[in-house]
């Protein structure tokens, strides 16, 4: 989404730097791989400038400009700095699958409300941010729900687009009944995410059907044609041990549609969860289970994660407004225990960012090194997709 943000701000982009996105053709927004970043050949052109927008690899991608002899502020500049917070807005308290490595679907405390957002509620909690962040360029309307099941969505990315602010939708795609205003309403990004074909999507993503899927994604390309061009699609590809022969046959329904194809080894929510589990209580049977499905021994993650914490965190400046309008402490978090006690309205952002100051749960991450934990596997792409 920074892109178009930028874009509306008068920013010139001529492509993007990532190694886990793949760009499946000329036509898409230019992506190459972090060693095509030489500064000699930048030199070459009459004015450059670099703007680091990735958040979870933002002192990587910075650590690898300084080595290249970027300075900052005069060669390349942190979109952090520029944008103190990143906001989401999740629309849709309800998911219709119970994916076993997300709260939906593993969470057996007490969770969050389960309810849509009315479209009221949105404009004033749009309106209220828009009055109060100096830099707003863009807000993403979903967290732990599916946002196309609420009704609402197409009138809430309208409003926004209005408003002059990017929008962000990730989306299991299993059901597209406002699919098609949606798209009108021209979101600037589209996140679709998948675990795999056939049995196998259906095992990842409980409750859902790889065959609807498919031909949903036909649908979404046709859209897109029709009504948005310019909107950038992504498929973003769960990976575990079992799923990796489906690669290709993803891949290619990137290509073949001008999508964005992103694969990650794929984790487990939430985070509260996780914490309670480092801290020496049992995980759920079912979560234990599922968790013999990951790429990655989350147990030797913790120990890693334990023996080399630092302070830095991706998530902290991230506000996400739960469909109530109650505020979580942290994205990753789903127990009600974890909300502020005082929703949107009745507070400043900046009175906000004070009580995010005083947050207990960052302080027991951050004592077991789990706000590094994502990291690991957001970071890994098996070299059969590269």
């Amino acid at each position: 989404m920074a892109h178009d943000a930028l874009q509306r701000h008068r920013v010139k982009i001529e492509g993007f730097i990532d190694k886990t996105i793949q760009s499946s053709s000329a036509s898409t927004v230019k992506i190459v791989q972090p060693e095509a970043l030489d500064r000699e050949v930048l030199d070459r052109c009459n004015r450059w400038f670099v703007i680091v927008t990735s958040m979870f690899f933002e002192n990587e991608i910075e650590h690898t400009l300084l080595a290249k002899n970027f300075v900052k502020n005069i060669d390349y500049i942190l979109y952090s700095e520029l944008k103190r917070w990143n906001f989401e807005i999740d629309i849709s308290g309800v998911c219709q699958l119970k994916c076993p490595t997300c709260p939906n679907g593993n969470f057996t405390g007490q969770g969050l409300t389960k309810n849509m957002m009315e479209f009221e509620q949105y404009r004033q909690i749009l309106d209220k941010l828009i009055a109060e962040v100096d830099f707003f360029p863009d807000v993403q309307l979903y967290s732990w729900g599916e946002p196309l099941l609420n009704p609402a969505l197409p009138d809430m990315v309208n409003y926004a687009v209005s408003r002059g602010i990017s929008v962000g939708i990730s989306s299991n795609l299993n059901d597209i009944r406002h699919l098609e205003k949606t798209i009108q309403a021209k979101p600037d990004w589209f996140r679709v995410s998948v675990s795999g074909i056939d049995d196998w999507y259906s095992q990842m993503h409980q409750g859902g059907c790889w065959k609807k899927v498919a031909n949903n994604i036909d649908q979404l390309s046709k859209l897109r044609k029709i009504y948005h061009p310019e909107i950038i699609v992504e498929i973003n590809y769960h990976l575990y041990k079992n799923n990796k022969n489906d690669i290709e046959t993803v891949a290619q329904i990137c290509k073949k549609n001008d999508f964005l194809f992103k694969v990650n080894a794929a984790y487990i929510d939430p985070l509260d969860m996780l914490i309670e589990y480092a801290e020496g209580q049992s995980l759920p049977e079912s979560v234990a289970k599922t968790a013999q499905k990951l790429v990655f021994d989350i147990n030797e993650v913790l120990r890693y994660c334990k023996t080399h914490k630092s302070n830095d965190c991706v998530r902290e400046n991230t506000i996400v407004i739960h469909s109530d309008g109650t505020i979580r402490q942290c994205p990753h978090v789903f127990g009600s225990r974890y909300s502020l006690d005082k929703k949107i309205f009745d507070l400043s952002i900046q009175e906000v960012a004070d009580l995010f100051m005083k947050r207990d749960i960052c302080k027991r991450c951050k004592n077991i090194g789990l706000n590094n934990f994502y990291a690991h596997f957001l970071s890994y792409t098996d070299a059969s997709v590269k």
